[in-house]
């Protein structure tokens, strides 16, 4: 009989006599313990004794877990063994999407977070100029174009422009010194960056000593002066350098030029702004124009006068 301890050939599978239980290798019944009886045996997390891979036990009478190639409750994909995240499905039994920190497919990096300025914006793509996004630590503006007279072009800010809200007399101490006057203006405002002075002498101008490779000019507001060198020395500017470092804007002013719209010397330099002078003159423009009195107001005026400089950042 069943429970005696010993096996009935071809009737009883096994017989462990005392020893036979639910969960021993010989059922009570006398037949060996197998995945699927509904009796979780040696070495079985559990066994409901069904087909179905998706409940609450696999038919290897496995407990669920991600990886078992089973989808389960909560799981929207489960690639089973050999998923290496690359695939469609990750580890973490997620179908496969940008900014799930594992590289895929048509991916060109994929960080895991959502900052659209690091090494690896949320398209999952590694960042160029141009995508739309300023990469942190290479690049000064992205607006996702090519338009040169936009404010931001390969990657790079328009410079910034202002109208001194100090003045001078025209012994400037040259031009080295009327530059210096500038750089002074903005450290003071904190503005950072290098400037230049709109500033001419009998050797040198700002149409050549200006960069044309700069991506255009903009006030301390951001407001577009020009679009590039060339838009700048046309004769005209977009709008009226009216706004100081500080962010002000003072009444119409006389600013000291030596220079036409075209960024050329003029023949009134106050000699070369080193002298404050009656009995010399200095071409100045007008900080209200857009027209050519911007730079040249067409009469200059004796070097014993205060004006106020244009500055450039380079």
């Amino acid at each position: 009989m069943c429970g005696d301890g010993l096996r009935w050939v071809g009737v009883e599978q096994c017989d462990g006599g005392a020893d036979n239980g639910e969960d021993k290798p010989c059922k009570p019944d006398c037949t060996g313990a197998i995945c699927g009886d509904g009796f979780v045996g040696p070495g079985e997390a559990c066994d409901d004794a069904n087909l179905v891979n998706e409940d609450g036990c696999t038919n290897a009478c496995k407990l669920p877990t991600c990886g078992d190639g089973f989808v389960q409750a909560g799981e929207q994909c489960d690639a089973g063994a050999g998923n290496d995240n690359t695939g469609s499905c990750t580890l973490a039994c997620k179908v496969s999407a940008c900014g799930d920190g594992f590289v895929q497919a048509g991916e060109g990096c994929d960080d895991g977070n959502l900052v659209q300025t690091d090494d690896c914006p949320n398209h999952c793509q590694l960042p160029v100029c141009g995508d739309g996004y300023a990469w942190a630590g290479h690049e000064l503006c992205d607006d996702g174009n090519a338009t040169q007279g936009d404010g931001c072009f390969e990657c790079l800010p328009a410079k910034r422009a202002f109208v001194t809200s100090t003045t001078y007399d025209g012994n400037l101490g040259g031009l080295a010194g009327a530059a210096a006057k500038c750089q002074t203006r903005a450290d003071a405002a904190g503005l950072g960056g290098t400037w230049d002075v709109w500033l001419s002498t009998d050797a040198s101008s700002p149409s050549t000593r200006f960069l044309p490779s700069l991506p255009g000019y903009r006030r301390i507001d951001n407001v577009i002066v020009a679009n590039t060198l060339a838009d700048l020395t046309d004769g005209t500017i977009d709008i009226a350098i009216s706004v100081t470092e500080l962010g002000t804007t003072p009444s119409a002013s006389d600013v000291w030029t030596g220079s036409g719209p075209n960024g050329q010397a003029t023949t009134a330099t106050c000699t070369n702004w080193t002298t404050n002078s009656s009995a010399v003159t200095g071409e100045y423009g007008r900080s209200n124009g857009s027209n050519a009195v911007w730079s040249d107001n067409g009469n200059p005026a004796t070097c014993n006068g205060l004006r106020r400089l244009y500055c450039f950042e380079l």
